[in-house]
């Protein structure tokens, strides 16, 4: 009997146990939560601006510390934005309180707007071109519709189209803007005449020039350089050529666009007073080596006051130079400004007075007798297959010879305008940034039939210290630069030099005392 009531109170105690258990489960033991998770994402991530986020899809699970997961009702969690989305939204996030905790988690979305339609509403203010110019979307208006309906007027620029950016030519009719994908086409006009940028001149210069690229779009429009950029520095014994063609002789007019570079004050090279200047007192003007008479009242005016701040704009307060009734030769005629000694003093940087002249954007030709049209022989294509130290009579040279795809007929044409395309910077140890193009250092080319040339450079002037670097034009950095010269894609070696009248003249690559780049270092021979 004893042993009987012993095991009914160890069942009872057991099934106490239990159920004391099962009852402090029952009135509050839970198990920790680690987090909520999205196990799936809803049916739609993609929107357009203005709608409302669609949980349709969206699972949602609580997750607890010992991995368990729980899915959450629709009414267990909130979720923001709630309302339309803006645009490029890109996440939504869901919330779940227990107590005093927060837990969240975040969904990806996209939110855009893009445009579905655009016609044009405004064309450019300009239509009407002359060969060579290029296209300017100043002014043009599209009606964009976009993907919520609504509808917005948008000013076309560079920045938010693409167009064509090359010279026109005869053959463009039209012009076509893309904007946000969509193809407009914009008719154009093109007139009889010739647009030359003065960057595509042939500069010969005693001195330095350099070519100056202002793509602010900041500056304002009366002073902003057509292409954004224009021929500078150009000073007394200077000289720019233009070449284009007529189909006949006749008579035409020639426009420059120029600006005064007579500095009379400046702070740390900015102008704060340019100076008028008659422009037959620092240059002379032929056609086809026939020399005209400028006229006195041909001005270049200055502008600022003494004494006021530094305006940058003051070195392009552009004027018309025009030149009328103009005798034109049937075929290629050739266009030359050469700048003379003057008694202009540039006041505040003595070492430059009477130096500087003018800066120059661009010109046109026309013509109601003939069709002008641009001189369209040019060189192609040209690498160097090899560079070599020498001496020519006693004086130091670098020879470099390679090859030349051109449509010249004339081969001294060819070589001509192969010599003007080979530019290169004069610096001094120190280094200087600006870029020159310079016939300071005798330079011949010749040219073959088959298409080969040889550059000779002499050296003779480099002083100690100085080297000549970047072989090729700054505008056309695919023709190469400096020693490399595309030599086979491998700069020439170190180590090549000749000596003469007491200097080494070494060819250079990579050495990074130079700034990186290659050249011909000038040193003095050590006595031995």
């Amino acid at each position: 009997m004893k042993r009987t009531r012993k095991l009914l109170l160890a069942a009872f105690t057991a099934a106490l146990m239990v159920f004391i258990a099962l009852f402090a489960a029952a009135c509050g033991g839970k198990k920790a939560v680690k987090g909520i998770e999205i196990a799936e994402p809803p049916t739609k991530t993609d929107y357009v601006l203005g709608q409302t986020f669609d949980p349709a899809g969206m699972t949602v699970n609580l997750v607890y510390e010992d991995g368990t997961v729980k899915a959450l009702e629709a009414k267990d969690y909130t979720y923001a934005p709630e309302g339309a989305l803006a645009l490029n939204t890109s996440k939504i996030t869901v919330t779940y309180v227990d107590g005093e905790t927060t837990y969240t988690a975040t969904q990806a979305i996209r939110v855009h707007n893009r445009v579905v339609s655009a016609e044009i509403k405004k064309m450019p203010d300009k239509t009407a071109y002359l060969t060579g110019e290029t296209f300017d979307p100043t002014g043009m208006v599209v009606t964009a519709t976009y993907e919520n309906g609504d509808t917005k007027d948008v000013d076309i620029t560079a920045d938010n189209a693409n167009y064509k950016t090359d010279p026109l030519t005869e053959a463009d009719v039209s012009v076509v803007v893309t904007f946000s994908g969509i193809q407009l086409e914009v008719a154009i006009e093109i007139r009889p005449g010739v647009f030359i940028e003065a960057e595509n001149g042939i500069v010969e210069t005693n001195s330095t020039q350099w070519r100056r690229t202002d793509a602010d779009s900041s500056v304002p429009a009366e002073y902003q350089a057509s292409g954004y950029a224009y021929v500078g520095d150009l000073k007394t014994g200077d000289s720019i050529s233009f070449v284009f063609d007529s189909d006949k002789a006749g008579t035409g007019d020639i426009a420059f666009r120029m600006a005064s570079q007579y500095l009379k004050e400046d702070n740390n090279w900015t102008p704060i007073w340019m100076g008028d200047c008659q422009f037959n007192k620092i240059c002379t003007f032929s056609v086809n080596d026939v020399e005209y008479d400028i006229p006195d009242s041909a001005v270049l005016p200055g502008g600022g006051e003494s004494g006021g701040e530094p305006d940058p704009y003051l070195w392009m307060n552009w004027q018309e130079v025009k030149f009328e009734n103009i005798p034109f030769r049937e075929g290629r005629n050739e266009i030359k400004l050469t700048f003379i000694a003057h008694d202009y003093t540039d006041v505040s940087q003595a070492d430059y007075a009477g130096k500087f002249t003018a800066n120059i954007d661009c010109l046109v030709v026309t013509s109601e007798e003939c069709r002008v049209t641009p001189n369209l022989s040019a060189i192609e294509a040209y690498s160097g297959t090899a560079a070599t130290l020498t001496l020519s009579g006693g004086a130091p040279c670098l020879v470099v010879t390679g090859t030349v795809t051109h449509t010249f007929t004339d081969l001294s044409e060819a070589a001509a305008a192969l010599n003007n395309l080979i530019g290169f910077e004069i610096q001094e140890n120190g280094g200087s940034w600006q870029y020159f193009l310079s016939s300071k250092n005798d330079r011949v080319v010749t040219v073959d039939e088959d298409g080969t040339f040889t550059l000779t450079i002499g050296l003779s002037t480099l002083a100690v210290g100085q080297y000549i670097t970047h072989m090729g034009p700054e505008s056309n950095p695919g023709t190469g630069h400096f020693a490399d010269f595309k030599l086979g894609g491998d700069a020439a070696p170190n180590g090549l030099n000749v000596s003469a009248n007491g200097k080494k003249y070494t060819l250079i690559s990579e050495n990074d005392d130079y700034f990186g780049c290659v050249g011909i270092l000038v040193e003095n021979v050590e006595a031995e």
